[in-house]
């Protein structure tokens, strides 16, 4: 799906092209309407959006593409961050979900980004049309990558792992040592292609997964903190919240208090 909307990408306008200083402190944040399309190329720092239909986490040199009036929250990891953002228009019947490509460092995408900032403060008379033909540039990028990831063996596995991991993770026997049986190598050499694919161990993968489990309960139900932390396999309430403040920036109960009550 995203790689046909990217192969078939009309681009009508480029209404701006920033680059965006990421603080801690500016974190979460919420977007209630996303005003254009946007690709988003990750310098330095890392974030985890969460949309209405799942959650993704971007990483440095990686390009998260998002739709237009798209809602969602961002939570932010680390102290700072740089992230170089397209905004740009496509017709109103193209539709598409959120994703996320990683590339590798040094990569040619992140200069094509870098030179649409300069050209879009440049403002010169062939700066529009320059920067259309960048994003379709950018697109093909995207679209090798992704394709080169789809047919990939090791992609493959991985893939399957973590679609087991999703559903298996909350299970009291559950261990990393089954996700490296499955896909038939060493736990270590599995650790090394987990972390290619994700850009973190499948153990940190595990927590952060079961965290954005947390955020859906802590958000659609009116469970207690204490059934929520048991339901996700923490020995104690006092585990799970530091956790889950570790990570997000809030204890659970700030957490529902301020996204489920509206701060009230």
């Amino acid at each position: 799906m995203s790689i046909d909307f990217l192969s078939n990408l009309y681009v009508c306008e480029i209404p701006f092209v920033t680059v965006y200083n990421a603080e801690k402190t500016d974190y979460p944040m919420k977007n209630n309407g996303r005003y254009h399309c946007g690709m988003l190329y990750t310098v330095n720092g890392s974030e985890i959006y969460r949309f209405s239909d799942g959650t993704v986490r971007t990483q440095p040199d990686s390009v998260l593409v998002i739709p237009k009036n798209e809602e969602y929250i961002i939570e932010f990891e680390g102290e700072k961050g740089l992230v170089i953002t397209v905004d740009f228009e496509i017709p109103d019947d193209v539709l598409f979900r959120p994703f996320v490509v990683k590339f590798e460092k040094n990569n040619a995408v992140r200069r094509i980004f870098s030179d649409m900032e300069k050209e879009w403060r440049k403002k010169a008379i062939d700066s529009a049309v320059l920067n259309k033909s960048n994003l379709y540039r950018i697109a093909s990028f995207l679209v090798r990558r992704m394709n080169t990831y789809s047919t990939s063996v090791n992609m493959k596995k991985i893939h399957m792992a973590t679609e087991y991991l999703h559903a298996n993770c909350l299970e009291r026997d559950f261990r990393i040592e089954t996700l490296s049986k499955m896909c038939s190598v060493s736990r270590r050499y599995f650790e090394k292609m987990f972390f290619d694919v994700h850009n973190m161990s499948p153990k940190e993968y595990m927590i952060n997964y079961k965290l954005s489990l947390a955020k859906e309960l802590l958000l659609s139900e009116r469970s207690s903190v204490t059934y929520i932390a048991e339901r996700l396999g923490y020995s104690d309430i006092y585990h799970f919240s530091k956790a889950f403040k570790n990570r997000v920036g809030y204890s659970p109960t700030e957490f529902k208090r301020i996204f489920c009550e509206g701060g009230n």
